[in-house]
């Protein structure tokens, strides 16, 4: 992603603008690299959860947080923003398949033993385990991604869902054994992948 069109406003001047308000800076910034993140978000969301929320919501998401922390921001080269922008997808990615996994297996809310909302305690981590963390979840985003459909939803389906063996078959329209069967091939791919 480097600035190879002399008649191009350069992207650290775009951004130098969008940081001080400047909306058609921004829009340029989107138009820019949109379509890249696009493809990079769409090409994530597992199967089964496409139904659920589409690209569009996850990059408004991410596109909010950006503008929030463009002020922060250090433009080094466009390869470098343009990771940053991926990092950001990403991370809101993540949250959007927790989310909706989370209310696949259990509708009600968290709650701690003490009574307290889940999300209000025990939000101690660093923020080095954060980025760790959200590094790790794109990695295993990434393998999955390069499995085959059916095996990636087989994976979905037992790992993250945690759908016992007769739904994932009875959703996959396989038996049981097949189902398992391609299960235990997808997960040794998956752990191959993430070598």
């Amino acid at each position: 992603m480097t600035e190879s069109n002399p008649f191009r406003t350069p992207t650290a001047e775009l951004i130098g603008r969008a940081q001080r308000s400047d909306k058609a800076a921004w829009q340029e910034l989107l138009k820019r690299f949109g379509p890249t993140l696009q493809v990079a978000v769409h090409g994530r969301i597992p199967t089964a959860l496409r139904g659920r929320f589409s690209t569009a919501d996850v990059l408004q998401s991410a596109f909010v947080d950006v503008l929030g922390g463009l002020g922060e921001f250090k433009y080094e080269d466009d390869e470098k923003f343009g990771a940053w922008l991926k990092l950001i997808a990403t991370r809101k990615l993540v949250d959007r398949i927790r989310s909706h996994t989370r209310l696949a297996r259990a509708p009600e809310a968290e709650t701690h033993p003490d009574g307290v909302d889940g999300a209000l305690v025990g939000n101690s981590r660093t923020p080095s385990e954060i980025v760790g963390d959200a590094e790790r979840q794109a990695a295993l985003l990434d393998a999955l991604t390069r499995l085959a459909p059916e095996e990636r939803d087989l994976v979905w389906l037992r790992l993250f869902e945690e759908r016992t063996w007769p739904e994932i078959a009875k959703a996959l329209e396989l038996s049981i054994s097949v189902a398992q069967r391609r299960y235990a091939h997808a997960l040794s791919r998956l752990l191959r992948e993430l070598d």
